[in-house]
């Protein structure tokens, strides 16, 4: 139009070779970019895509400046060497529903919306917090670091590599089908940690509240509880959970190998008390506080508890906090 903005860029019969390529000299509004086809590349380092990216085969690699809040971005088959893409600010309520692998995924800030592909290899988020759904469809994640607090559901059929936020909360679902290699927060504050596999490291710097680590046991694809009841696929495993560090307090928290616990979001669920096989390795409490909660909650493994520390300081009066080997 007059002022320099588009309304659409249509495409039609592109290839893994073609480039689409805009430049202009300020920021500038696009409201939709349509490709029936594959691009190698998508260089628009000065739009602004304010409502729909679709493309029916994969895109290589992608640079856009910001994305608008409600906007989708949809895309077909990825090329065989996966997707790198690259924006600016992704608004409220973006949901990128794409296939195949993104091999990197970066973005300046993400305040809200989801991320899906087959594959997620590294996501990064420099700034802010970020409310957002991950999900790797068909396999692993292999990365995610945001800067602030994360919320939202992290859903993988294969496994959780790392998760960083060294200054952030994360509260929500993490569920892996294989296992959580390493998922190091500031704060674990109404989370479930689970995985079909091991638990390999948990590193919270300050205090684990009214949160779940659940080795072996795997909340299927919807990444929720309850599921087995109505011919779901929750799945009780044999699980480890090698390394639990919180520096802070734990606060009605739940540490299970093997085994499901008794605790407020499970009770109900057929697997509860049933035991397969899994260890608890080394953890770390600097304090335990029940905070006149009535229910029992601490460590629960069907196999082995090999270490746990507590601080001097902590206020597990009673019969509330408890260490449960079933093997014992």
């Amino acid at each position: 139009d007059d002022l320099g903005n588009i309304d659409q860029i249509w495409l039609n019969d592109t290839t893994d070779a073609s480039q689409l390529i805009v430049k202009s000299s300020a920021s500038t509004p696009i409201q939709e970019i349509l490709v029936d086809g594959s691009l190698g590349s998508l260089k628009a380092k000065t739009l602004n895509l304010t409502d729909r990216l679709e493309i029916t085969g994969g895109l290589g690699q992608l640079t856009l400046h910001d994305i608008g809040e409600d906007a989708q971005i949809v895309g077909g088959a990825a090329p065989a060497s996966g997707m790198k893409w690259k924006v600016n600010q992704v608004a409220d309520g973006v949901d990128f529903l794409l296939a195949g692998s993104v091999q990197t995924f970066q973005a300046y800030s993400f305040a809200g919306g989801s991320l899906a592909a087959d594959d997620l290899g590294k996501v990064k988020i420099k700034t802010g917090d970020v409310s957002v759904d991950f999900r790797a469809q068909a396999g692993d994640l292999d990365a995610l670091q945001v800067a602030g607090n994360l919320t939202g559901t992290i859903n993988t059929a294969g496994n959780l590599g790392k998760i960083l936020s060294k200054s952030g909360r994360f509260e929500g679902v993490a569920r892996a089908g294989g296992d959580i290699l390493k998922f190091q927060v500031n704060q674990l504050e109404d989370a479930v940690l689970s995985a079909g596999g091991d638990v390999v490291k948990v590193a919270v710097k300050s205090d684990m509240i009214d949160s779940y680590i659940l080795g072996g046991y795997d909340l299927g694809a919807d990444a929720a509880f309850g599921t087995q009841q109505a011919g779901g696929d929750d799945a009780l495993n044999g699980g480890d959970v090698y390394q639990v560090s919180i520096k802070g307090r734990f606060v009605r928290g739940y540490v299970a190998a093997g085994t499901l616990p008794a605790a407020p979001l499970t009770a109900g669920l057929p697997a509860v008390g049933q035991v397969l096989s899994g260890t608890i390795g080394k953890v770390k409490f600097g304090r335990v506080e029940y905070l006149s909660a009535a229910e029992t909650f601490g460590l629960y493994a069907a196999s082995a508890i090999q270490s746990v520390k507590i601080g001097n300081d902590s206020e597990a009066a009673g019969a509330y906090f408890e260490i449960l080997d079933y093997s014992a």
